[in-house]
């Protein structure tokens, strides 16, 4: 995937000839598109629609983008045994100073505890700026 549909995002994105990020706010609807053989191209991103509550993360690896999408449940939002929420501080956003995520987490086996399943990360998604 190349294109992020419309949208009202809040995020950033980090160009590869930029010293900062660009910060995204949800003012208006947007559409992304990211060329592979286009410079300056975008080296991370982070970009959150509450609207949807559709998470993308943008990494630029080995000459492309690679684009993964995330649907977030309501529950997840308030937390549940399957999702926490975490704040980091961020550094070089502006300010924003909070960036929140979602820590998903899964079971899986183990068998150093008689093969009782065990939480393990899973994945980290952006969902939006804290205060």
């Amino acid at each position: 995937m190349n294109t992020i549909p419309k949208g009202k995002y809040e995020g950033w994105l980090w160009k590869s000839d930029a010293r900062e990020p660009e910060i995204i706010t949800p003012d208006t609807e947007q559409v992304f598109s990211f060329d592979d053989n286009k410079n300056p191209f975008v080296i991370e991103g982070q970009l959150w629609d509450a609207q949807t509550r559709t998470s993308y993360s943008i990494r630029y690896v080995d000459g492309r983008h690679i684009v993964k999408k995330f649907d977030v449940e309501e529950s997840d939002l308030d937390c549940n045994e399957h999702a926490t929420k975490k704040s980091f501080i961020a550094h070089r956003l502006g300010k924003h100073q909070c960036v929140n995520m979602l820590q998903y987490w899964k079971e899986v086996p183990d068998d150093l505890c008689c093969g009782f399943p065990m939480l393990q990360p899973d994945k980290l998604v952006f969902v939006g700026f804290g205060k």
